[in-house]
């Protein structure tokens, strides 16, 4: 007897690709061609203005279980972007995907980073950045400071000079703490004093219970009381507090108390392996002899409904 075997196989269809194309003979003969095997590959070209994520005008794909690998994609070239205050290395307009371009800025300008030089780079969704020659600064001016105050009373601080300030109880600086340092770099404040109200986020509503107050915004210093409806009970604490990092704790759940365990039953000369505040339906707990004693029964106990299923003994 002869057996034939027939493997299906997921076959590759003509691949459209937008602003790219492959051979001609493929278009005419498309019947003949398609759909291909797995293992087979295809070339196909970009349209002008057009390259492969690698930045060829070519590109090769292959067929796989899942397809045409890699997916066949042509972007559009980056145009040389606009500058003012500085001048690009080079005349091209035009620049294939993954190509750099640098520019410099005119004295007295600096780049983003603060220097005069950068380098920006044709990715494919466009420039990885917008060169930019902005003036340079030779002093920051102090900033008005509003529920805060400074340690100096200088008005005015020089290049690379240091600004330290604190804020008012309950309110945060700029960077989220109750004093920090400002530094004046060459495009300004490294980070511009200010005092913002410390608030933490309004608290959603809790299943099987409530809380009080309720608002909007919360303070720091504010406490909100958790409470559950009947035969619900309060995970953790029922208390929290707003602090100026947030919550704390956090906040609890109501627990179905019908479907909570007492603490597990524990056998004479035994120990539990994995202790825990509370215990819910459906969690287990490995019981452990004394080394010298033999366990008599299932090692492991389950939370059902309420109660623990029979624990072992240890004999000996």
């Amino acid at each position: 007897k002869i057996y034939i075997y027939l493997f299906a196989e997921k076959p590759c269809d003509l691949p459209h690709i937008e602003n790219g194309k492959i051979a001609h003979y493929y278009y005419n003969f498309k019947s003949y061609y398609f759909p291909m095997r797995k293992a087979k590959k295809l070339s196909y070209s970009c349209m002008v203005g057009y390259t492969t994520e690698s930045g060829t005008q070519d590109g090769r794909i292959t067929c796989t279980a899942k397809g045409w690998s890699p997916m066949p994609r042509c972007y559009k070239k980056c145009n040389k972007p606009l500058l003012e205050n500085g001048f690009f290395y080079g005349t091209e307009m035009y620049f294939k995907i993954q190509e750099k371009l640098q520019y410099k800025c005119n004295p007295g300008y600096h780049t983003r980073s603060g220097s005069t030089e950068d380098t920006v780079q044709c990715q494919p969704e466009g420039w990885s950045s917008q060169p930019s020659c902005t003036k340079k600064i030779e002093s920051c001016q102090v900033p008005n400071l509003h529920h805060g105050s400074y340690f100096t009373a200088k008005e005015e601080l020089r290049l690379n000079e240091t600004l330290l300030y604190k804020c008012h109880e309950g309110y945060h600086t700029a960077g989220g703490n109750t004093t920090e340092a400002a530094m004046c770099l060459q495009h300004g404040w490294s980070l511009t004093p200010n005092c913002t109200k410390i608030t933490c986020s309004s608290l959603s509503a809790i299943a099987h219970g409530s809380f009080y107050p309720v608002k909007k915004i919360y303070e720091e210093g504010d406490v909100v009381h958790f409470f559950c409806e009947e035969n619900y009970s309060v995970s953790e604490f029922d208390l929290i507090q707003c602090y100026y990092f947030g919550w704390y704790p956090d906040p609890p759940v109501c627990e179905d108390v019908k479907n909570k365990c007492p603490p597990p039953p524990l056998p004479p000369h035994a120990r539990i392996i994995t202790v825990r505040r509370t215990y819910h339906n459906g969690d287990k707990v490995l019981i452990q002899c004394r080394s010298t004693l033999e366990i008599r029964g299932s090692e492991e106990i389950q939370c059902e409904k309420g109660k623990w299923t029979s624990p072992p003994i240890c004999i000996g």
